[in-house]
């Protein structure tokens, strides 16, 4: 089954993405929260709370802005690239390492493979996450 994520480049435009179901459950993740934001703030909009400074600062911490937003998906996208460009291998043990918190003894047990190939996979992703995050 394939997984399609629409997201909006620096210049405004629109671009559907192919991703792994973890990456569409993050951006699934986002979208409510999103939402919910959205709901509170009409909900609230009216409220003299909110709009008093203190409240409508502390409301302000919450909701990100349209540049720091499209900064996320940006950063975003490009991690999965990385990952993309791992071997298949080391995406499945990256995954499950790092988004199902399996050890690397249970990696290990399950591919029938030593705990050293895995932590060796898994460092190797996180290496090129790390060379991106210290390019950005």
């Amino acid at each position: 089954m394939s997984f399609y994520v629409t997201v909006t480049d620096l210049q405004g435009k629109e671009i559907t993405v192919k991703v792994s179901i973890e990456i569409f459950e993050l951006f699934e993740e986002e979208r409510k929260e999103i939402a919910r934001l959205r709901k509170e703030k009409e909900r609230h909009s009216s409220d003299e709370d909110v709009e008093s400074d203190f409240a409508g600062y502390l409301h302000s911490l919450h909701t990100a802005s349209l540049e720091e937003r499209a900064m996320q998906r940006q950063e975003l996208k490009s991690a999965v690239d990385a990952i993309k460009s791992c071997t298949s291998v080391q995406q499945r043990r990256f995954y499950f390492n790092r988004i199902l918190g399996y050890t690397f003894t249970e990696i290990a047990a399950k591919e029938h493979c030593s705990e050293r190939a895995v932590k060796f996979s898994v460092d190797a992703v996180i290496k090129k996450l790390d060379d991106l995050k210290n390019s950005l």
